[in-house]
């Protein structure tokens, strides 16, 4: 059972996978609720949001996410891509694997 906020986002990033955004969406809050700043969690919250329909939402939880995010941090520039996906209201999609919140195997 997933509860730590890395526990939370890793498994609400996978329901996001796999076409669950509802389910996503409850673990999400979660993660979030346990650690507002990091910005995998947030970026997974954006996603589930986006999946569900809610793109004003997911907008400002992904400007959110992308704003606790270093200029040099490599994974920056897959923020900013689903920001301007969200921004645009593109279908959403699979996210890559170099992804800041790619999931880790549970313990």
């Amino acid at each position: 059972i997933a509860r730590t906020a890395i526990e939370l986002n890793d498994t609400a990033d996978v329901l996001c996978k796999l076409s669950r955004p509802e389910e996503a969406l409850i673990l999400a809050k979660r993660a979030v609720a346990l650690a507002p700043f990091e910005p995998a969690a947030l970026d997974t919250l954006a996603n589930a949001l986006f999946e569900l329909g809610h793109q004003k939402e997911a907008v400002a939880i992904q400007t959110r996410a992308l704003s606790f995010v270093s200029e040099h941090d490599p994974h920056r520039r897959g923020y900013e891509e689903r920001l301007a996906r969200y921004r645009a209201g593109a279908a959403p999609s699979t996210r890559g694997v170099d992804d800041a919140s790619v999931p880790r195997p549970l313990p």
